[in-house]
């Protein structure tokens, strides 16, 4: 609620946005096991199966987002929710525990290697900051949009679901890519 008040998000959004916020958070955790199964399956060269897996779960979410608003009535809890089940529906489906593959995930036998991790590390906190910065910057863009009136800014959120599908496919040509390149290394 601090952070969306310090956007200036309109008052009478506020408390829809805290509770989707609030029960789309709760998906975070399945999102964090898709992703990393994900880069698994990519770098393994398999990307088929996590895009299948991504697909049934965008239909999902579809399906219970109707479901949700329109049958049950649950407005923006009917959305957060869909939202959150489809992530669990993905990770779950990318069960690295149980698939039979040279990838497959054992716990007893997960270790760090401090050399690998220092070149992960090495790639991967440049990258986490050009994210954080690239967040930041969307946020000063919503701060602007929460400048309009209610309905410009759930125009806007629904502007904003296109483009993240635009997004998404920019994100496959680069993930294919390091994909690529990983399988080479």
């Amino acid at each position: 609620r601090g952070i969306l008040s310090l956007m200036n998000t309109k008052p009478e959004l506020i408390d829809g946005a805290v509770l989707y916020l609030r029960i789309y958070f709760l998906g975070l955790p399945a999102v964090g096991v898709y992703n990393c199964g994900n880069a698994i399956f990519s770098a393994a060269g398999d990307t088929a199966r996590p895009l299948r897996y991504l697909l049934i779960a965008g239909i999902l979410n579809v399906i219970m987002n109707l479901f949700f608003v329109i049958i049950c009535h649950m407005d923006v809890a009917g959305v957060g929710a869909a939202s959150a089940l489809s992530q669990y529906v993905s990770a779950g489906l990318s069960d690295l525990f149980r698939i039979n593959t040279d990838y497959k995930l054992h716990l007893s036998r997960l270790r760090l290697d401090p050399s690998k991790t220092v070149d992960i590390l090495k790639i991967g906190i440049p990258s986490g900051f050009q994210n954080a910065i690239f967040a930041l910057a969307n946020l000063f863009v919503q701060v602007g949009v929460n400048s309009f009136s209610a309905t410009m800014v759930a125009g806007n959120s629904a502007a904003t679901n296109a483009d993240s599908l635009i997004y998404d496919v920019m994100a496959a040509i680069y993930t294919a890519c390091a994909s690529f390149m990983s399988q080479n290394y």
